[in-house]
């Protein structure tokens, strides 16, 4: 907000790139299609419904100072096209990027560790457009066919509405937990103990939390939106089901957790993938080439 203000009143006289995740109205668009209660929602995601008519003011109007856009994906280059109005030549796609020599696979033992009882993780914002609800829907079918499944729930947000939904519907807590927020360095650890990590966002552009996980050789079970299209190939480095679907969700992570080498050769495969186009190193190379540009733009000009 302090340069969207300092932007408007026009006290930055200096090329300005701006990286954008998410429009306030893609946020919107996620959280009406969660389906749930206002009263339900995470603090942050009430305010965006609150005050959503002088928010996307303020964005409309931002943008148009804005010399140079970076997104993190196509899919949020269209959203950059579509709800702030800006000509694609404005606007250069850098995929998000992870630290692959932090988040690396698990060591032999570990390895094994991820296998011999079955742990399920998500980790991001506990919210209702991140599609925890639907997660929650399809922990009994997995427990059914995999009673000491153990969901890892790992991020801040509305935890005790969750814990309570989990409750009504007779899970054990045995079977699950919330750890709250884990730090950068604390991340890799519980990824290292991911049979599967699943990400139900009912909107994504690039997710880090999916990318992590892939570095880790973690098998990812996500929704099919977004940007989760032009990370992840269905069946060849991670699996996508249908948005909102709680029954191939479930079904998915259980014939992962039932088939261990499809388990591994995903695991495997998404690694390859992460090295090859989302690694850290490779997004600040062709940021850095962005700066530049623009930067020999200006002096050109002068």
């Amino acid at each position: 907000m302090p340069d969207v203000f300092l932007q408007l009143v026009r006290r930055i006289r200096v090329p300005n790139i701006v990286t954008v995740h998410n429009t306030i109205a893609e946020l919107k668009k996620g959280e009406i299609a969660s389906s749930s209660q206002f009263n339900n929602l995470e603090w942050s995601e009430k305010q965006v419904i609150t005050f959503y008519p002088l928010l996307r003011v303020l964005e409309l109007l931002y943008a148009r100072h804005v010399s140079r856009f970076i997104a993190v994906s196509n899919s949020a280059k269209n959203g950059i096209i579509k709800y702030l109005k800006v000509e694609a030549e404005r606007i250069s796609t850098v995929y998000n990027g992870v630290d692959t020599k932090l988040f690396r696979p698990p060591r032999k033992n570990e390895m094994e560790k991820r296998y011999s009882r079955p742990t399920v993780v998500y980790m991001g914002r506990i919210m209702a457009k991140k599609g925890i609800g639907v997660l929650i829907e399809a922990m009994s079918d997995i427990i059914r066919h995999f009673p000491q499944t153990h969901f890892l729930f790992v991020g801040e947000g509305n935890i005790p509405y969750y814990i309570k939904m989990i409750e009504k519907r007779r899970i054990p807590r045995k079977n699950f937990s919330f750890i709250g927020q884990a730090g950068y360095f604390e991340r890799p650890k519980i990824l290292a103990k991911a049979t599967i990590f699943v990400n139900p966002s009912f909107y994504e552009n690039c997710s880090i939390s999916i990318l992590e996980a892939m570095s880790c050789k973690a098998a990812v079970v996500a929704n099919d939106i977004g940007g989760n299209r032009e990370i992840i190939e269905s069946g060849k480095n991670g699996i996508l089901v249908p948005l909102g679907h709680s029954k191939a969700l479930s079904e998915s992570i259980v014939s992962l957790l039932d088939d261990e080498s499809l388990n591994k050769k995903l695991g495997e495969r998404a690694r390859e993938t992460v090295e090859s186009w989302f690694s850290s190193r490779r997004n600040a190379d062709e940021t850095y080439k962005i700066y530049k540009q623009i930067l020999e733009q200006r002096f050109s000009l002068n």
